[in-house]
């Protein structure tokens, strides 16, 4: 929640700063930048919103908790930076490049271009120390995004990595408009609208996977047998099916077959013993240990 709470002061200073660049000069970079930070302020807030309630127990209607709104939200995220950056940006860039404004305060704009670049930068250190505290040190940012489930972490890294290129992208096209042609004022709010649209769409497949429930990934599935099979606690494992459910938080469903010579009591001890296992992998998890055969998959 840190993070978030971070993310939201930087936008909610970075939106004001831009606005009154944009009464000053009237560029439609500083507009289109100003209304992706004031965009990122209400994702903040959606955001916030979605950590605190799925953190509510399950109840007679969601039986297995709210973990999922978070992911809900984070995905109405998506949808606003689409629509309240990405295109309002490539909509106000093609009208500046049919009618040319010239710029006037340049220092002004570019020491808030600065200031902009400073305060996102500083909230993205603190989103990339969370993605480092929970991802083993090989992995790549790229993978860690598309294995994690912390929904919200993904929204921020995303946010902030856009609007600081889009801040280095605007602050040089704000000085090709000012030295060279007006016309690169526009072309700076198109390119900064394109990268909010590649992203956003990005953002929504990956959250898209998360509400869907998508499963562990094959190798953790394949780990998970591992270590039930090398207790020897049971004679085959059929199959491990599993879905999301909450920011690290799976459904697990372990089908296995006993040996002949197990008795009830031996069957609820096998039980307890492998929900242990896979607990202390996946401790916030919902596990199952079912005795039937259900369709045997590859793992």
């Amino acid at each position: 929640m840190k993070t978030i709470l971070i993310a939201f002061s930087t936008n909610f200073l970075i939106a004001v700063s831009k606005f009154a660049g944009f009464l000053l000069t009237r560029s439609a970079s500083m507009l289109s930048e100003s209304m992706h930070s004031l965009a990122d302020c209400a994702n903040q807030v959606l955001l916030l919103i979605g950590h605190f309630r799925s953190s509510k127990k399950g109840d007679n209607k969601f039986n297995f908790g709210h973990g999922k709104e978070e992911f809900l939200r984070s995905f109405l995220v998506a949808i606003i930076l689409f629509t309240l950056g990405s295109v309002f940006s490539i909509y106000e860039g093609i009208k500046h490049i049919i009618h040319p404004e010239k710029l006037e305060h340049l220092p002004v704009v570019l020491v808030i271009l600065l200031v902009g670049i400073g305060l996102e930068s500083y909230s993205l250190f603190h989103a990339v120390k969370e993605a480092n505290e929970e991802k083993p040190k090989k992995q790549t940012f790229i993978k860690y995004i598309k294995k994690t489930s912390n929904a919200s972490n993904i929204v921020v890294l995303i946010e902030d990595s856009a609007a600081i290129t889009g801040l280095l992208g605007s602050f040089i096209f704000i000085l090709l408009a000012y030295f060279v042609d007006p016309i690169f004022d526009g072309i700076g709010a198109i390119f900064t609208g394109l990268i909010l649209g590649f992203l956003s769409v990005f953002l929504a497949i990956e959250l898209g996977n998360l509400i869907k429930g998508e499963s562990l990934s094959a190798k953790d599935t394949y780990l998970i047998k591992t270590l039930i099979l090398k207790e020897k606690l049971v004679e085959n494992i059929n199959g491990i099916y599993s879905t999301i459910i909450g920011n690290d938080k799976y459904l697990i469903i372990v089908s296995v077959d006993p040996f002949n010579s197990d008795s009830g009591y031996d069957i609820e001890d096998i039980s307890i013993k492998i929900k242990n296992l896979v607990k202390e992998k996946y401790p916030e998890s919902t596990v199952f240990v079912d005795f039937s055969k259900y369709e045997t998959i590859k793992i």
